[in-house]
């Protein structure tokens, strides 16, 4: 499936609002992150935030916790070996979903980097899909 095709499909959703499309949209230029299945027939999104934006993750996930099967973001606590100090997190995850491979399909490449995963890259058609508040986010 080609780049307009998968543009398309995300206008076109009957699953997704605006301010849905927006947030993805625009959190996948920033720090988020989107895995697709081994059978390419389906991608999950993923949200991670230190402890001092957690009321931005809440946020987050709360616009697109339909997506989730998690009752709320999940705390994290580990140690940070570059800065020799603990770390304080927040995290979330959507399941697998059919609606959400068109994002991944735009923001993956295609070609695998040294950890053997997909390269987030910002698609050609990122001007037909930036909003506002997309770029907000």
């Amino acid at each position: 499936m080609n780049e307009k095709d998968n543009l398309n499909l995300i206008k076109e959703s009957k699953e997704l609002t605006q301010e849905q499309t927006d947030v993805i949209t625009g959190t996948l230029l920033g720090d988020s992150s989107i895995k697709r299945n081994n059978a390419k027939s389906s991608a999950s999104l993923s949200y991670g935030q230190g402890h001092n934006n957690k009321e931005y993750l809440f946020s987050l996930y709360h616009k697109l916790k339909k997506f989730c099967s998690m009752p709320k973001p999940r705390f994290y606590e580990g140690f940070d070996k570059r800065y020799n100090k603990a770390r304080f997190a927040y995290f979330f995850s959507t399941t697998l979903q059919e609606t959400l491979l068109p994002f991944a399909n735009l923001f993956l490449s295609e070609t695998l980097n040294a950890a053997g995963n997909p390269t987030k890259i910002i698609p050609n058609c990122i001007g037909e899909l930036l909003t506002p508040r997309a770029l907000a986010y």
